[in-house]
């Protein structure tokens, strides 16, 4: 079953920046609620809740993460190498293999640095500003329906 890591973050309440994931079916539809995979940026606001050490299992709770992020290069992959199989010509052939080309040697990379920076930050892990900000938004969604 693929999984979709989506980036969140509640403009309305603070510019923090959230890496969540969700379990989807072969046909797309979302099958899981989004669950808290990392803390991407930490705003002014909530700064002081963040950790300034990594925790002591901190290579342990990067370490699915960026399988996470290994399996979304290959997937990538593997659809570059599903258009090639699908071309109806030399040329498309041509120029769906420089795009493969493209996905691995930049777009590939430039996710496993991303990543790597991402999970490398103390305050990645910290879930609990994650929880803290999803129950702000759900009072702000209910006084504002």
């Amino acid at each position: 079953m693929p999984r979709k890591i989506t980036r969140w973050s509640p403009n309305h309440i603070c510019g923090c920046v959230f890496e969540v994931v969700a379990d989807y079916d072969d046909q797309g539809n979302q099958i899981s609620d989004n669950q808290f995979l990392l803390l991407n940026t930490v705003c002014n606001k909530h700064k002081h809740l963040a950790s300034t050490k990594h925790k002591a299992n901190h290579k342990e709770l990067a370490s699915p993460v960026l399988d996470m992020i290994e399996e979304a290069k290959q997937a990538n992959i593997k659809q570059a190498d599903e258009a090639i199989s699908k071309a109806r010509n030399r040329i498309e052939r041509l120029d769906l293999e420089a795009c493969k080309s493209y996905v691995i040697n930049h777009f590939n990379a430039r996710l496993t640095e991303e990543w790597a920076d991402l999970t490398e930050q103390p305050h990645a892990f910290d879930s609990h500003i994650h929880d803290q900000i999803w129950t702000e938004h759900h009072k702000w969604a209910k006084s504002n329906q």
